[in-house]
């Protein structure tokens, strides 16, 4: 029973872990796109870039625990 609920708590805070750094690397994505946002608006290619690159985010987030009821 022990060993049964550490391995659920380890793999909960290694969940955790990783949206944590998923979390970070959105922050640091949106900061580039903030900082960029004057080339990306200008340019066709760069706002079907950041299209895609944001749908891919959002799909990702919209996996992460705690999210959405499964």
């Amino acid at each position: 029973m022990k060993i049964h609920v550490l391995k659920d708590r380890a793999t909960l805070t290694s969940s955790r872990i990783a949206s944590a750094l998923d979390k970070v690397e959105l922050q640091r994505e949106i900061t580039r796109w903030y900082s960029n946002w004057q080339s990306i608006q200008n340019t066709l290619a760069e706002r079907n870039k950041l299209a895609e690159q944001t749908q891919a985010w959002s799909n990702k987030i919209l996996k992460m625990p705690g999210l959405l009821h499964q």
